[in-house]
């Protein structure tokens, strides 16, 4: 008997959520018995062919009013997915959220991998503001979905599953597990890697989309510091998005355009680690950065801000450093070459990021992942 698993995402960008989406899908398409694709309703998808296996656009729309029902376009996507007759329905990040509470009810299981902390499940503080009473119609819209849906949820990591029960109903919360993100290890394995000398020029590398909680501004400042203290750095900034104007401009004011890469959205991020010799990550906000297991799975020790869900995954003094959320670009400059400094230490530090990052390989996270299917489907 086939088991037929569809995943109901907004796009299929370069992010980490869409990242982890396709790797879930591939792997579960390799195993026999299970017949997995993804749905996806906006029209982006920025991976090459051969990694867009089973994953078809749909269009699909949801408009929420602070005053009557929102207004949506779901009927071909929902179409789409019943004809391919599911026994379980994964869904990913809020749009899916909406999108799929309003699809009439159906024999399949329900499932959503909260791939941050959705701040659209906060309950607002007041009443005035019309952002409260915007923010009080969504939570309720989602809250009614759970429940029609008889929902379950896995948290990408222990911030995420605790922020959870902070914001879900306690009926909800014996349907919480834990199951932290993968990636494919041998796609990002470079255990050859040529150690950085001192003296050398040192390439940071930071990935994320270019939003406000991804902090970018700050890892351009720290480069700048980085060369005040007398390193000669370089800085490699992957990924795309409204802010990337913005610091862009910072790197020409400061005169760093000659130290700083703009790489855009890439599909061979893993060549990018090879040739890096240190993560820098800057965001503010972390619920599970993938990113990071990405880099320490490359070999790189990371150099971080304590943004939640960094401290389940940064040792620091082993395979990074974990700075304060508030640590200034001279505190982080500082540290970076004082953790730099010694080679042996950089040694021991690759050995260990590459041993931890080992066990969050895709294919532990699938038989974990299947198990967590035939739990929740019906008898």
């Amino acid at each position: 008997m086939i088991q037929r698993v569809a995943h109901i995402i907004p796009q299929l960008s370069q992010g980490g959520a869409e990242r982890l989406t396709l790797n879930i899908n591939s792997e579960l398409n390799q195993r026999p018995g299970i017949e997995s694709r993804i749905f996806y309703f906006q029209p982006v998808a920025d991976y090459k062919a051969t990694e867009l296996n089973q994953c078809f656009y749909v269009p699909a729309q949801v408009r929420l009013r602070l005053l009557g029902p929102p207004e949506y376009q779901i009927h071909k996507l929902e179409s789409a997915i019943a004809s391919f007759n599911p026994d379980i329905l994964h869904a990913h990040l809020f749009e899916s959220e909406l999108v799929r509470g309003l699809f009439r009810p159906s024999t399949w299981a329900n499932i959503s991998t909260m791939h941050d902390n959705m701040r659209q499940l906060k309950r607002p503080l007041g009443f005035i503001k019309k952002s409260d009473w915007i923010q009080r119609a969504t939570r309720t819209t989602l809250l009614t979905s759970f429940r029609k849906t008889n929902n379950h949820f896995l948290a990408i990591s222990e911030d995420t599953q605790a922020y959870l029960k902070t914001v879900l109903p306690s009926a909800m919360h014996s349907r919480i597990a834990l199951l932290k993100n993968a990636i494919p290890l041998t796609r990002f394995s470079h255990p050859l890697r040529a150690e950085w000398i001192p003296g050398s020029p040192l390439r940071l590398i930071n990935v994320g989309s270019f939003v406000p909680k991804k902090n970018q501004k700050l890892a351009v400042l720290v480069l700048q510091e980085l060369l005040n203290l007398g390193l000669d750095a370089r800085l490699t900034l992957a990924g795309d998005g409204p802010l990337k104007a913005e610091v862009q401009e910072q790197v020409r004011t400061l005169g760093l355009s000659e130290k700083v890469i703009f790489l855009g959205n890439i599909t061979d991020i893993e060549l990018q680690y090879k040739e890096a010799d240190l993560y820098l990550h800057t965001a503010w906000e972390e619920p599970f950065g993938l990113v990071l297991i990405e880099a320490m799975a490359s070999g790189l020790s990371v150099v971080a801000l304590d943004a939640g869900g960094n401290r389940e995954l940064i040792s620091d003094g082993r395979t990074g450093r974990l700075l304060p959320l508030n640590s200034t670009p001279m505190h982080v400059g500082t540290a970076i070459r004082d953790w730099m400094g010694s080679q042996k230490q950089q040694q021991e530090a690759r050995q260990q990021a590459m041993a931890f990052a080992a066990g969050f390989g895709i294919e532990s996270y699938v038989d974990q992942l299947l198990l967590h299917y035939n739990r929740i489907q019906p008898a």
